[in-house]
């Protein structure tokens, strides 16, 4: 137990988290009281894309349903999601979610429009997506952080994110969620990309460092500048005959 690493909540994840919360238990009053579904409002479909619902593609993140995965989605943010912000700072992890977003929605659209059927009607929706991008970012970071897989065994990260891909690939050929699960492997996919990218341009830029600054600076600088002095014969120098004083 004393490898397991609880970081503390971040800010944006505190408001991720709050988000799920709220859209998990607005969405359970409206279907339940009001008769309204805010799946098929907010949920992302090729059938809503179609007739011009664009809007669809940023909204369906917030319908969260289901408790146990609010209540998953929301442990991860807390303990890949803070580190992830920590490192990289507000800004960058948000640019992260908005992208990550963005990808899924694209992915989700094509693996529908390719699968067919009664799959280009279902409405996608909820933040897993985020917590699946998130797993192989956090992986790709600290590979050997432990795990708690179904708050039991204490696993790797890297053998999480394993894990997590194979029940992905599981459920996309063989549940009725095809399109969402290849979709989450997108989001995988763009969660790897996004920190081995970032990793091999820092990389790029540091070793180019040495070899630019030379030549920037190289045959120029060996080059000895003209000097434009010039002597001048200082007519108020003292006479080396006359008396020196101390002052």
């Amino acid at each position: 137990m004393q490898n397991i690493y609880l970081p503390p909540l971040t800010k944006v994840n505190k408001y991720l988290i709050g988000i799920i919360v709220a859209s998990f238990v607005i969405s359970a009053v409206f279907a339940q009281f009001l008769n309204i579904s805010l799946v098929n409002i907010l949920g992302l479909n090729v059938s809503a894309l179609r007739m011009g619902l664009i809007y669809k593609m940023v909204t369906y993140p917030f319908v969260n349903t289901g408790l146990f995965n609010v209540v998953f989605t929301g442990l991860l943010f807390w303990f890949l999601g803070s580190d992830l912000e920590a490192r990289w700072g507000v800004r960058r992890y948000v640019q992260y979610l908005i992208i990550a977003v963005f990808v899924n929605a694209f992915a989700y659209t094509l693996f529908a429009l390719f699968m067919g059927g009664a799959t280009i009607n279902y409405p996608f929706h909820g933040m897993a997506f985020l917590s699946s991008a998130m797993c192989v970012s956090y992986a790709c970071i600290y590979p050997d952080r432990i795990f708690q897989f179904f708050m039991i065994i204490p696993v790797k990260a890297k053998y999480f994110c394993l894990i997590l891909a194979g029940m992905n690939v599981y459920q996309g050929f063989f549940t009725p969620g095809g399109a969402q699960a290849f979709a989450n492997i997108a989001s995988m996919i763009f969660g790897a990309v996004f920190v081995l990218g970032f990793r091999a341009l820092g990389n790029y830029i540091r070793n180019q460092g040495p070899r630019i600054s030379p030549k920037r600076g190289g045959k120029k600088a060996s080059k000895k500048k003209k000097s434009h002095l010039r002597l001048v014969d200082d007519e108020e120098r003292p006479n080396p005959d006359e008396p020196r004083f101390w002052q």
